[in-house]
């Protein structure tokens, strides 16, 4: 953890691979007080109809990925994405610079504690924004029953990202998400406390 003064405002990092529960985490932080922010909703903003990452987008991957009103059908374009790495940097490479100037306006805004999701942080090389880095693990099979997904799917989205080992090694801290949600939500109560007071 980076020397910082906690009475001023707090930048945490919060990842996790996918279907661990970052979602569930971040509300409750949002909850403890902490201003919170969703690399994932911002990346569905900029990527709206007619934006110039929208533009790029179709102009890379055709308009088979569009659905109602134009706007981009997620699950045809994670069909493509989730199968071919180089498809995947080629988005990641289109939508990542507009999601990092969105965080970073965020984090400046800020006037109190803040929670930033990021599922890709350590990926697109996000560590050196954030004070605290917090990782949300959870089993595969716990993951598996919760989304209700094909194992297969689960499993090609999870090797697209970097292990969950290797994130919570590179974390200050690592929530277990796989148990009963009341376990994680006292961990993130804990870590909120240790951060604040």
């Amino acid at each position: 953890m980076k020397h910082m003064n906690i009475k001023k405002k707090l930048k945490i990092g919060l990842t996790g691979g996918y279907g661990s529960g970052k979602s569930m985490v971040l509300k409750e932080f949002s909850r403890l007080g902490a201003e919170t922010v969703s690399a994932d909703e911002i990346a569905r903003d900029i990527v709206k109809p007619g934006r110039p990452a929208w533009k790029r987008i179709v102009k890379t991957f055709g308009r088979r990925i569009l659905g109602s009103e134009n706007r981009l059908d997620r699950k045809k374009l994670a069909a493509i994405i989730f199968k071919d790495p180089r498809k995947r940097r080629l988005l990641e490479k289109i939508t990542h610079p507009g999601i990092i100037t969105a965080i970073n306006k965020e984090l400046r805004a800020s006037k109190k504690p803040v929670v930033v999701e990021a599922p890709l942080l350590f990926e697109a090389r996000l560590g050196k924004l954030f004070d605290v880095i917090i990782t949300v693990t959870a089993d595969f099979k716990v993951v598996s029953r919760r989304l209700g997904e094909p194992s297969a799917a689960i499993r090609a989205r999870i090797r697209s990202q970097m292990p969950a080992g290797k994130k919570a090694d590179l974390s200050d801290f690592v929530i277990d998400n796989s148990g009963r949600r009341s376990a994680a939500r006292r961990a993130v109560k804990s870590i909120w406390n240790r951060l604040t007071k």
